[in-house]
Parts: C-alpha cells; structure tokens; sequence
C-alpha cells in the first residue's frame, strides 16, 4: 500500500493491552492536516458516531463528501 501512497491511520479507544503501540484516541484528532484534498479519498469504518465527526472533519478541510467510503 505504501508503494501506491496509500496511507492507513489505525486508531483504536483507550484500553488497558500493553501490547498496542499504535495512536489511541478518537480518529478525528489524528487525520494528517496537510492531506491533498484534490487527490485524497477516504474509507471511514467503524461505529455510526465516529464515522459522521471523520466525514465532517474531513469535509470542513475541503474534501468532497462522494469521496469518503464508509461501512455503513
């Protein structure tokens, strides 16, 4: 995915696994605010609450809306 400059943000909630070195949190405070909004697209998955604040987040930086996939 590299290799095609694709990049995935994991982020997972607050949890006690000491195994887990990766971002904790809430996905909408760790999205990269120098994304290229004319070649950049989205695939938001996860539950309903989180995917609405990542796509509003992501729209109020320039993104269109037909370019964030979800889950749901």
């Amino acid at each position: 995915w590299k290799k095609q400059e694709v990049e995935i943000i994991q982020t997972i909630a607050p949890h006690p696994d000491p195994t887990w070195h990766g971002k904790v949190g809430f996905v909408q405070n760790h999205i990269p605010e120098n994304l290229n909004m004319q070649t950049s697209v989205a695939l938001v998955c996860g539950m309903q609450p989180m995917i609405e604040d990542v796509s509003n987040k992501l729209i109020a930086m320039g993104m269109s809306r037909q370019d964030i996939l979800t889950n749901v």
